[in-house]
Protein backbone atom coordinates (compact mmCIF):
# COMPACT_ATOMS: atom_id res chain seq x y z
CA UNK A 1 0.00 0.00 0.00
CA UNK A 2 3.06 2.53 0.81
CA UNK A 3 4.50 1.79 -2.51
CA UNK A 4 0.87 2.87 -4.30
CA UNK A 5 1.06 5.75 -2.35
CA UNK A 6 4.36 6.65 -3.27
CA UNK A 7 3.96 6.22 -7.05
CA UNK A 8 0.56 8.37 -7.38
CA UNK A 9 2.48 11.21 -5.11
CA UNK A 10 5.74 10.86 -7.83
CA UNK A 11 2.87 10.76 -10.53
CA UNK A 12 1.40 13.93 -8.95
CA UNK A 13 4.28 15.70 -8.71
CA UNK A 14 5.70 15.37 -11.91
CA UNK A 15 2.50 15.63 -14.07
CA UNK A 16 1.96 19.15 -12.25
CA UNK A 17 5.54 20.22 -13.40
CA UNK A 18 4.67 19.57 -16.73
CA UNK A 19 1.59 21.22 -16.83
CA UNK A 20 3.88 24.62 -15.40
CA UNK A 21 3.24 26.78 -18.28
CA UNK A 22 5.70 27.77 -20.68
CA UNK A 23 6.85 31.73 -21.45
CA UNK A 24 8.78 32.45 -24.43
CA UNK A 25 9.83 35.73 -25.33
CA UNK A 26 10.47 36.91 -28.98
CA UNK A 27 14.41 36.90 -28.23
CA UNK A 28 14.01 33.25 -27.42
CA UNK A 29 11.66 32.51 -30.29
CA UNK A 30 14.69 33.07 -32.42
CA UNK A 31 13.49 36.50 -33.49
CA UNK A 32 15.21 39.54 -33.15
CA UNK A 33 15.05 41.29 -29.42
CA UNK A 34 12.54 43.80 -30.58
CA UNK A 35 10.86 44.88 -33.22
CA UNK A 36 11.50 48.85 -33.61
CA UNK A 37 9.62 51.15 -36.17
CA UNK A 38 9.82 55.24 -36.89
CA UNK A 39 6.44 55.28 -35.99
CA UNK A 40 5.49 56.56 -32.66
CA UNK A 41 4.28 54.49 -29.76
CA UNK A 42 0.90 55.40 -29.96
CA UNK A 43 0.48 53.80 -33.53
CA UNK A 44 2.27 50.89 -32.86
CA UNK A 45 -0.44 50.03 -29.78
CA UNK A 46 -3.15 50.84 -31.97
CA UNK A 47 -1.16 48.48 -34.87
CA UNK A 48 -0.85 45.61 -32.00
CA UNK A 49 -4.64 46.16 -31.53
CA UNK A 50 -5.74 45.97 -35.33
CA UNK A 51 -3.21 43.03 -35.55
CA UNK A 52 -4.50 40.84 -32.36
CA UNK A 53 -8.04 41.77 -34.29
CA UNK A 54 -7.21 40.67 -37.19
CA UNK A 55 -5.88 37.42 -35.88
CA UNK A 56 -8.91 36.66 -34.08
CA UNK A 57 -7.47 36.84 -30.69
CA UNK A 58 -8.91 38.09 -28.05
CA UNK A 59 -7.73 41.04 -26.09
CA UNK A 60 -7.72 40.57 -22.45
CA UNK A 61 -6.07 43.63 -21.24
CA UNK A 62 -5.16 46.37 -22.91
CA UNK A 63 -3.41 49.84 -20.81
CA UNK A 64 -0.75 52.49 -20.41
CA UNK A 65 0.43 50.57 -17.25
CA UNK A 66 1.47 47.07 -16.80
CA UNK A 67 -1.59 45.04 -14.93
CA UNK A 68 -1.17 44.36 -11.43
CA UNK A 69 -3.81 41.70 -11.53
CA UNK A 70 -3.92 38.71 -13.68
CA UNK A 71 -6.37 38.75 -17.06
CA UNK A 72 -5.49 35.51 -18.11
CA UNK A 73 -5.85 31.46 -17.01
CA UNK A 74 -2.67 30.93 -16.55
CA UNK A 75 -2.16 33.09 -12.98
CA UNK A 76 -0.79 30.08 -11.07
CA UNK A 77 1.57 31.54 -7.69
CA UNK A 78 5.00 30.74 -7.69
CA UNK A 79 6.81 30.39 -3.69
CA UNK A 80 8.76 33.48 -4.33
CA UNK A 81 4.70 35.40 -4.59
CA UNK A 82 5.14 36.28 -8.42
CA UNK A 83 2.27 34.79 -11.08
CA UNK A 84 2.90 33.33 -14.04
CA UNK A 85 1.18 36.21 -15.86
CA UNK A 86 3.69 38.44 -13.77
CA UNK A 87 6.83 36.50 -15.00
CA UNK A 88 5.79 36.42 -18.98
CA UNK A 89 5.62 40.15 -18.21
CA UNK A 90 8.86 40.15 -17.07
CA UNK A 91 9.94 38.43 -20.14
CA UNK A 92 9.36 41.53 -22.47
CA UNK A 93 10.83 44.10 -20.22
CA UNK A 94 13.54 45.91 -22.47
CA UNK A 95 16.13 47.58 -20.37
CA UNK A 96 17.18 51.49 -20.70
CA UNK A 97 13.43 51.68 -22.58
CA UNK A 98 10.10 53.55 -21.10
CA UNK A 99 7.10 51.71 -21.59
CA UNK A 100 4.07 53.25 -22.62
CA UNK A 101 1.27 50.16 -23.55
CA UNK A 102 0.38 47.13 -22.41
CA UNK A 103 -1.68 44.16 -24.53
CA UNK A 104 -2.72 40.76 -23.41
CA UNK A 105 -4.47 39.00 -25.66
CA UNK A 106 -5.45 34.90 -26.14
CA UNK A 107 -5.62 32.24 -28.79
CA UNK A 108 -8.91 30.80 -29.20
CA UNK A 109 -9.86 27.78 -27.49
CA UNK A 110 -10.06 23.94 -29.13
CA UNK A 111 -11.49 20.88 -28.42
CA UNK A 112 -7.70 19.80 -27.69
CA UNK A 113 -6.31 23.27 -26.38
CA UNK A 114 -7.08 26.14 -23.87
CA UNK A 115 -5.05 28.21 -26.28
CA UNK A 116 -1.95 30.62 -25.44
CA UNK A 117 -1.47 33.69 -24.09
CA UNK A 118 0.60 36.86 -25.90
CA UNK A 119 1.92 39.75 -23.59
CA UNK A 120 2.69 42.72 -25.94
CA UNK A 121 4.55 45.81 -24.59
CA UNK A 122 5.37 48.86 -26.53
CA UNK A 123 8.57 51.34 -25.63
CA UNK A 124 8.96 54.69 -26.42
CA UNK A 125 12.45 54.80 -28.20
CA UNK A 126 15.23 57.54 -27.58
CA UNK A 127 14.46 58.68 -32.08
CA UNK A 128 10.97 58.87 -31.31
CA UNK A 129 10.08 56.20 -32.86
CA UNK A 130 8.81 52.83 -30.60
CA UNK A 131 9.92 49.24 -29.92
CA UNK A 132 7.27 46.31 -29.48
CA UNK A 133 8.42 43.12 -27.45
CA UNK A 134 6.43 40.02 -27.19
CA UNK A 135 6.13 37.13 -24.99
CA UNK A 136 3.73 34.03 -25.61
CA UNK A 137 2.62 31.65 -22.57
CA UNK A 138 0.69 28.67 -22.54
CA UNK A 139 0.68 25.41 -20.28
CA UNK A 140 -0.92 23.02 -23.26
CA UNK A 141 1.48 20.71 -24.60
CA UNK A 142 0.23 21.29 -27.76
CA UNK A 143 0.41 24.96 -27.75
CA UNK A 144 3.85 24.86 -26.24
CA UNK A 145 5.25 24.01 -29.91
CA UNK A 146 3.42 27.02 -31.23
CA UNK A 147 5.04 29.68 -29.04
CA UNK A 148 7.27 31.04 -31.75
CA UNK A 149 5.09 30.84 -34.53
CA UNK A 150 2.49 33.03 -32.98
CA UNK A 151 4.51 35.71 -31.64
CA UNK A 152 5.96 35.59 -35.19
CA UNK A 153 2.75 36.26 -36.73
CA UNK A 154 1.92 38.73 -34.44
CA UNK A 155 5.17 40.44 -35.42
CA UNK A 156 4.30 40.13 -38.95
CA UNK A 157 0.92 41.65 -38.46
CA UNK A 158 2.39 44.92 -36.70
CA UNK A 159 5.17 45.22 -39.25
CA UNK A 160 2.80 45.26 -42.28
CA UNK A 161 0.29 47.78 -40.50
CA UNK A 162 3.67 50.11 -39.62
CA UNK A 163 5.32 49.78 -42.86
Amino acid sequence: MKKWILIVAVLTVSGCETLKPRTVSSTEAGEASRLEFQSGPDSAAAAAKAAISEQKWKLLYSGTERPKGDHGFQSNNHFSGETDDQLAWSKSDQAGLKPTAYLQAKTPTSAFSWGAELFVVVYATETGGSAIAISASTSQALEREKLGSYIRQLGSAIDQRLD
